[in-house]
C-alpha cells in the first residue's frame, strides 16, 4: 500500500452463542527506516435469538383423498384450493392446519374417515407439454409464408420456455440456429427493396405477410439478442405505415394469402377486407409489440386506433374474431375505448360446462375458435 493511502478490509464474524464479544484488530506498517503499529478494540453485542411465532397463510394446492371406507379413491386433480396454515411455536415445531371441505358425495352422519393429503403436482401435464413442445420446431423452408410458419412458433416457443425456465442449453442451440436461419432466409429471399415482403420474390408485396414478419422478428430479437438483421425492422414498419394514409385509417391488402389453413382469422381479411377490418387490428398489434416509433409510424398507429374505435357494435358482435383481435390491439395501444371493447368481448363469450371460449356460435371446435379465444385471453 502506498504512503498516505487507505483501504478497507472486510472479514466475517459469526457468533455461535449470544453475548458480548471483544474484537481486537492490530495493524502494523513498516519501511526501511521505521515501523509503527496500532490496535483498535471494539465490543460486539449479540442479542439472544428468540423463536418467531405467528401464523403464515399459504394458498397451496393439495391432493385430497378422503374416504370413509378406508380405501381412499383419489381424484386425478384436486377439487379446489385447500387453505393451509403453518405455525412455528416456542419449541421450534411447525404445525400445519388444513381447512378441508367435505366432498360433494360425503355420507351424512358419518363421523370418521381416513384422510390422505399430499402436495398436488402436475408433473405429467408439465412433462407432456415440455417434451412435446419442440416437435414442431424444424428448419424453415418453402415460400415466404411457409418460412414464417416455421419461424413463428420457434420465436414464441423460445420466449415461453425462457420465461418458464424450462429450456436447456442443447435445445437452445438447436432452435436458435433454426431461428437465425429462418430470419436470414426471409431477408435474403423474400424481402423487397422498400422493406416489404412477398410470398415469392417475383410476387407483389403482401401487407399481411410484411406485418407478420415485423411482429415475429421483433419477438425474435427480444428472445435472442444477436439473432441478426435488427436494422431491417424500422424500414419494414415504415413501409407498413404508408399503407393507411388514405381510406380513413384502415389497412387493406388484396394480395392473396396462401396459408389461410394455418391462420383462420385471415379468411375474413381475404374474402371481405372492407367489411372485415381485422388486418387493421393485426397491423396495429405489430406496431405496438415492436415499439419502434418515428413520426410516420406513430401517425399511422393513431389513424388505425381512431378507425378501430369507430367500429359499430353490430359489426363486432357478428364477427367474434374481429372483436377479439381488435380488443387486444386497442388494449395494447391503451385506447380510451379499450374497456368498452373488453366488456363487449366478455359479453360475447360462450360457455359449456367448465369451458370458456370465443367462436361463431354453434360452431364445432376449430382453428377459428382457437385463434379467437387466444386473442381474447391476451386481452384479459
Amino acid at each position: 500500500m502506498s504512503q498516505n493511502s487507505a483501504t478497507t478490509l472486510e472479514f466475517p464474524f459469526v457468533s455461535l452463542e449470544y453475548g458480548t464479544y471483544s474484537i481486537i484488530v492490530s495493524a502494523f506498517a513498516s519501511n526501511e527506516h521505521t515501523s509503527i503499529s496500532d490496535i483498535v478494540r471494539e465490543e460486539v453485542v449479540v442479542s439472544e435469538a428468540r423463536p418467531m411465532t405467528g401464523t403464515v397463510d399459504h394458498s397451496n394446492i393439495f391432493k385430497l383423498c378422503l374416504d370413509p371406507d378406508k380405501e381412499p379413491r383419489c381424484p386425478s386433480v384436486p377439487d379446489g384450493v385447500l387453505r393451509a396454515y403453518s405455525k412455528l411455536d416456542e419449541t421450534q415445531t411447525v404445525s400445519i392446519y388444513f381447512e378441508i371441505p367435505l366432498p360433494e358425495n360425503y355420507i351424512p352422519g358419518t363421523n370418521k374417515a381416513i384422510a390422505h393429503i399430499g402436495e398436488y403436482k402436475s408433473e405429467e401435464k408439465i412433462w407432456c407439454l415440455i417434451n412435446g413442445f419442440g416437435e414442431d420446431f424444424n428448419k424453415p423452408a418453402g415460400s415466404g409464408e411457409a418460412t414464417m410458419v416455421y419461424v413463428s412458433p420457434i420465436a414464441y416457443g423460445l420466449d415461453y420456455l425462457n420465461q418458464t425456465d424450462t429450456l436447456d442449453i442443447q435445445q437452445m442451440e438447436q432452435w436458435t440456429g433454426y431461428l437465425r436461419y429462418g430470419i436470414v432466409r426471409m431477408v435474403s429471399m423474400y424481402r423487397n427493396n422498400d422493406g416489404s415482403y412477398s410470398d415469392w420474390k417475383d410476387c407483389p408485396s403482401s401487407l399481411w405477410l410484411t406485418a407478420f414478419v415485423a411482429k415475429v422478428f421483433c419477438k425474435s430479437y427480444k428472445v435472442v439478442k444477436d439473432v441478426g438483421y435488427i436494422e431491417t425492422i424500422p424500414e419494414t414498419l415504415s413501409y407498413i405505415a404508408k399503407n393507411n394514409i388514405y381510406g380513413g385509417g384502415s389497412f387493406q391488402d388484396y394480395e392473396r394469402i396462401v396459408r389461410v389453413d394455418l391462420l383462420q382469422g385471415a379468411l375474413g381479411m381475404q374474402s371481405d377486407p372492407k367489411n372485415d377490418p381485422s388486418l387493421t387490428s393485426f397491423v396495429l398489434i405489430s406496431f405496438q409489440e415492436c415499439k419502434i416509433w418515428n413520426e410516420e409510424i406513430t401517425n399511422s398507429s393513431r389513424r388505425a386506433i381512431a378507425y378501430l374505435e369507430k367500429l359499430s357494435e353490430k359489426t363486432l358482435r357478428r364477427n367474434p374474431f374481429l372483436l377479439a383481435i381488435t380488443a387486444y390491439a386497442l388494449a395494447l395501444a391503451n385506447s380510451d375505448k379499450m374497456d368498452f371493447f373488453r366488456d363487449l368481448l366478455y359479453g360475447t363469450r360462450s360457455e359449456e360446462s367448465d369451458l370458456l371460449f370465443w367462436s361463431n356460435r354453434g360452431d364445432a371446435p376449430n382453428g377459428y375458435g382457437v385463434e379467437t379465444t387466444a386473442y381474447a385471453l391476451l386481452t384479459f
